[in-house]
């Protein structure tokens, strides 16, 4: 077919096909799509069989597949999307509002639920843009380069690999809180091996059900945790600390308000969910939500807490470690590793498959040499479930969580780990990259008051997201060399 100027064409039947050079070797990656009839029901779209789940599979262009969007619908992406950020970024807020202050915590929580909010729409008008860019990797590369390719790889990954440290890290402390007769580090690595087994779940719809009960599982340890932390305030066993409207230290104040960032921060996967939606353009409507249902949780937890115990030396961070032994915190400890394990199944599947197309390639040419000298290997597919695929799966989701116990035993505090990931990471995929691509692509074709608008809200996001990195970096540093 003859390609138009974007690299697109029309066949006779109305299929849409789109090649993206990937490297040097003249390989491509191949997107299709029908459009559905104006017509169509948008909850129904993908039942023709023309779905598949996974979009970015490397082929040559003389024999491209059928890739049109994913199997998820929007509520159910809802879940995933607020499973996915809730568990460990609520964990640590009653200590980030500690540490700010009344009114600063209040104005930083508000603050980055609408500039976050805003950032996750620029990306999905990035996505509609470019559809067959379903990574900011891929997005980087089609926009800046290769060499912008390869950071974003970097950074994506090294944040993917820092959010699954927490999940790991949150759900080993939760087995030290219930079962305290072994020290961290082993339950460090029972953490690591019940997140392997649940990693195991490739498929992200079936990871988009198992959401469902992450979410219920983090609502249901909140609220007992609440209740157990105010009795014990109000029993006299546990001293209350203090409050303050604001903060005595401008460092600490940096380093809570990365806590509140990494919070917030699911941008890094947003493309790809996209990719996986039954229509992706009801993103916004799983954005609004989510980010909405989160806020609310976030502030109503926070505050609470605050209000109950103050800045109480005994309230830890994560705060469900804080109870005083008895059944109800078994309770909430068990609850929390069922959540958190299920958390690290939705940022770990996309790490480890990241991890899989980068390998696996290289090494079954390595040892058995390519099949067809003009095309390459591939990965296992991720829907593959032969006897081959799931070892090659396991092999690697054991490695990638290998690596993450090395990190935990190297940073084992909770808000260092997470301060580091948010000023380092979190700001520039959450706040920073969004708002760049926006005025790149967009800023130029834009016009009259609302345009203007438009562009000054995305360089506000930018001014936000280089003080997150380099005030959240210095602060965050001092912080770990104090602890």
């Amino acid at each position: 077919a003859q390609l138009d100027e974007d690299g697109w064409a029309e066949d006779d039947e109305g299929f849409w096909t789109g090649f993206n050079a990937i490297n040097d070797e003249n390989i491509y990656d191949a997107y299709i799509f029908k459009p559905p009839p104006e017509d169509a029901d948008a909850e129904q779209l993908g039942d023709d069989g023309t779905n598949s789940e996974d979009l970015s599979d490397t082929i040559q262009p003389e024999s491209p597949a059928v890739v049109p969007t994913g199997k998820v619908p929007w509520i159910l992406m809802t879940f995933i999307m607020t499973a996915e950020v809730i568990g460990n970024g609520v964990l640590s807020l009653p200590r980030a509002y500690a540490r700010l202050g009344w009114i600063p915590a209040q104005l930083v929580l508000f603050g980055l639920y609408v500039i976050t909010t805003h950032t996750g729409m620029l990306l999905f008008r990035q996505r509609n843009g470019q559809p067959q860019c379903r990574s900011y990797p891929a997005l980087f590369l089609k926009i800046f380069g290769k060499a912008a390719y390869v950071y974003a790889t970097l950074l994506v990954y090294l944040l993917l690999f820092m959010y699954a440290a927490a999940g790991v890290l949150v759900q080993a402390t939760a087995w030290e809180a219930a079962l305290p007769g072994l020290s961290l580090n082993y339950w460090i690595i029972i953490a690591a091996g019940i997140s392997w087994l649940v990693l195991q779940i490739r498929s992200m719809k079936n990871v988009g059900f198992l959401s469902i009960i992450g979410v219920i599982t983090i609502f249901i340890p909140i609220i007992l945790s609440i209740v157990s932390i105010a009795g014990m305030v109000n029993s006299g066993s546990f001293e209350r600390g203090e409050q303050v409207l604001f903060g005595n230290s401008f460092y600490e104040a940096v380093v809570a308000a990365t806590d509140i960032i990494y919070a917030f921060a699911g941008h890094v996967v947003f493309l790809e969910l996209m990719g996986q939606m039954r229509n992706p353009n009801h993103f916004p409507r799983s954005l609004y939500i989510s980010q909405t249902v989160v806020y609310i949780v976030y502030a109503a937890v926070a505050t609470s807490i605050y209000a109950i115990a103050g800045d109480a030396d005994w309230l830890k961070s994560p705060f469900t470690t804080s109870l005083q032994d008895g059944p109800m915190k078994y309770i909430v400890q068990s609850l929390m590793i069922v959540h958190i394990a299920i958390g690290i199944a939705i940022n770990g599947n996309i790490l480890i498959r990241a991890f899989q197309n980068l390998i696996e390639p290289r090494l079954k040419e390595l040892v058995a040499g390519r099949n067809d000298p003009g095309i390459p290997a591939r990965a296992y597919d991720r829907t593959d479930y032969t006897i081959p695929a799931v070892i090659a799966w396991a092999i690697w989701s054991a490695i990638i969580l290998a690596l993450i116990a090395l990190l935990i035993f190297l940073i084992p505090k909770f808000e260092n780990l997470i301060g580091l990931t948010a000023s380092i990471a979190a700001s520039q995929t959450t706040l920073g990259w969004p708002p760049i691509l926006d005025l790149h692509v967009f800023a130029r074709s834009r016009s009259g008051a609302f345009g203007t608008w438009q562009n000054m809200a995305s360089i506000s996001d930018i001014v936000v997201a280089i003080f997150a990195l380099v005030a959240g970096l210095a602060a965050n540093i001092i912080d770990l060399v104090r602890a």
